[in-house]
């Protein structure tokens, strides 16, 4: 067997020595992008080109467009200024002594003054028509009509006159809209002579953004530009400075106001230049009236970036050859890296959530090293699942257990209710109130029914316990109680509102030394059902209160016992809302010493959660 040259030699130890994943990318380079590479080179060369001409047309196009449109603006213009100087006997008061004659002076301003502001009214897009008199005499009526002085350039004035009548244009001039607002216009002016006793400059202006309409429109596109540049003033290039075109471009922007100047002539014509390492091409259109040129510039690379039909193409190639990849790929890998595939597989279960996946492991490569791996891991990971869900399972049960401490003796109720016969045999009334209230609580209690009881239920409840300290108790509370009636078959947990009204009878009414209310008001505010105990008892001072709250919302039992004996009922309520619906509900208290206290409770509106 002939031997192989040292160069093909060495190249086929290289590739030998490759990862298999670098194989299966040259593989790729060879066989699908070389190919695609090199048609796509093709195709995006000839459609560049094809692309580029039928833009230029288009430019050409729209550049007409754009041209038309400014033409009818100067007739609107032209037409303006040819109405108002029509005007004769405006023209003859302007010209004469306006000071000497009051009532000749005031019809002035009510007909033929007010005439050519229904000129400026009947032509919306016209922003101002101003007339300037070499008249000293004149009663000034901006801006319709003001001395010469307030014509700004008065070369400018001069050269009108001596223009007899002839017109001429100025663009980005300042001047203030209808109210006051300063504005960019485009002003049209005329001398006016006739051989009159006082010369002067009508003007006819219009907003440069309404004139110009076309330059403002399309400002997000960066790959193009309309401008304006006129002959006879050289700096004067007016384009839409917040142009997305302009703000890419905006350092070299001097260089290519300097090539659109200088290729730019008194004819429709098409040119390309280069500045800043882009290739433009623009066309222009001399505007005669205005002696100004109309110019479209566009980037040659923005355009091939809009190449739609070539991108599509390469898409399609790449779709091809990446399916084909994934055919090829996937055979390789089923004939190579089966094992592989298994272990992925059975990564994709255990992601799915099946934790009893085992991957065979048949031999000693590097492939088996991984399977048993992750077989290993995934043992441990089921240990401590199961340890970590027996210990919230033991440590939920004990305290819920240890929470619901309910009363549930029968015989403890059986006798209540002899001591209440024997108490109304005996003609003792107030005994057997009292025993039949402490009854009616111990059988609410040891109901059966579930964990959760109507808002009503629980409410009634609470006024049976009130009933009961009145009687033994020397301090008499009034409880009132406020529930919308769409809100009493609302679901609580039981035992949750009657422990918050003995805590205000026991820790904010009676240490007051005096008969004192308690008001249960339940409300609504969003999906949230709010129940309010407010007493008017002792109160808490701000310490104290803020130590109760912070204990509360740290679920701390240590801390509120530090704070007041009277907060472990509160905790024990506050405890059983939060295991029930979760962090977002619970208990929190407003007070005041001496004034009053407010413990609220939030709670599910309508919310059937079993098993406290």
């Amino acid at each position: 067997m002939p031997r192989r040259p040292e160069s093909i030699a060495r190249l086929v130890g290289y590739v030998q020595g490759l990862s298999i994943s670098a194989k299966f990318v040259l593989m790729y380079v060879i066989v699908f992008a070389v190919p695609i590479f090199v048609y796509a080179f093709y195709s995006f060369n000839n459609t560049t080109a094809s692309m580029q001409a039928g833009y230029s047309r288009q430019s050409l196009d729209n550049l007409e467009a754009v041209f038309e449109h400014i033409n009818r603006n100067i007739d609107t213009s032209e037409t303006v200024i040819g109405t108002a100087l029509d005007n004769d006997r405006f023209l003859e008061f302007i010209d004469g002594d306006m000071t000497q004659d009051d009532l000749a002076l005031i019809g002035f301003k009510q007909n033929e003054y007010d005439q050519m502001v229904n000129l400026k009214n009947l032509n919306p897009t016209i922003n101002n028509i101003t007339f300037y008199m070499d008249n000293e005499l004149i009663y000034e009526l901006p801006p319709v009509l003001v001395g010469k002085a307030a014509f700004q350039d008065s070369a400018l004035f001069d050269r009108l006159i001596r223009m007899r009548g002839r017109e001429y244009f100025r663009i980005n001039r300042d001047d203030r809209n209808a109210v006051g607002v300063p504005v960019h216009v485009v002003s049209l002016y005329r001398g006016i002579t006739d051989h009159r006793q006082h010369e002067g400059v009508i003007e006819v202006n219009m907003q440069q953004n309404l004139f110009f309409q076309d330059l403002y429109d399309n400002a997000e596109e960066e790959n193009e530009l309309l401008l304006v540049l006129k002959a006879d003033e050289p700096h004067a290039l007016l384009f839409n400075e917040n142009s997305a075109f302009y703000k890419k471009r905006m350092p070299a922007f001097a260089d290519l106001s300097a090539n659109l100047t200088a290729h730019t002539g008194k004819e429709k014509e098409s040119y390309r230049f280069e500045t800043s390492g882009e290739r433009f091409a623009a066309n222009a259109k001399y505007i005669r009236k205005m002696d100004a040129y109309l110019i479209q510039v566009y980037s040659l690379e923005g355009i091939t970036g809009k190449v739609r039909d070539v991108r599509n193409r390469i898409l399609i190639a790449v779709l091809v050859a990446i399916s084909v990849l994934g055919i090829v790929t996937y055979a390789l890998s089923s004939l190579l890296l089966k094992k592989l595939g298994v272990v992925v597989a059975s990564m994709r279960r255990v992601q799915a959530g099946d934790l009893n996946v085992v991957v065979p492991v048949r031999g000693g490569d590097e492939l088996d090293a991984l399977a048993g791996h992750f077989n290993h891991t995934l043992v441990k990971v089921k240990d401590l699942i199961a340890q970590l869900l027996a210990k919230e399972l033991a440590v939920n049960a004990a305290e819920n257990k240890a929470l619901q401490s309910q009363i549930n003796s029968h015989f403890v109720y059986n006798v209540l209710e002899s001591i209440r016969m024997l108490a109304e045999a005996e003609d003792k009334p107030d005994i057997s109130e009292a025993v039949f209230a402490l009854g009616k609580m111990m059988r609410y209690s040891m109901k059966g029914q579930g964990q959760h009881v109507r808002l009503s239920e629980e409410a009634a409840m609470a006024g049976t316990y009130v009933t009961l300290m009145n009687i033994v108790s020397d301090t008499r509370v009034e409880l009132t109680v406020e529930i919308a009636g769409e809100l009493e078959q609302c679901l609580v947990p039981k035992l949750s509102i009657e422990p918050l009204v003995e805590n205000a009878v026991t820790h904010g009414i009676e240490p007051k030394g005096e008969d004192g209310s308690v008001a249960i008001v339940v409300t609504r505010r969003g999906d949230s059902l709010i129940v309010a105990v407010v007493d008017d008892g002792a109160g808490l001072d701000d310490r104290e209160l803020a130590r109760i709250n912070g204990a509360l919302d740290e679920e701390d039992v240590s801390r509120i016992e530090l704070a007041s004996k009277s907060g472990i009922g509160l905790f024990n309520v506050h405890r059983r809302i939060r295991l029930l619906y979760g962090k977002s509900y619970g208990i929190s208290i407003a007070s005041e010493k001496d004034v009053y206290t407010r413990v609220e409770m939030r709670l599910p509106c309508n919310r059937n959660i079993g098993g406290w």
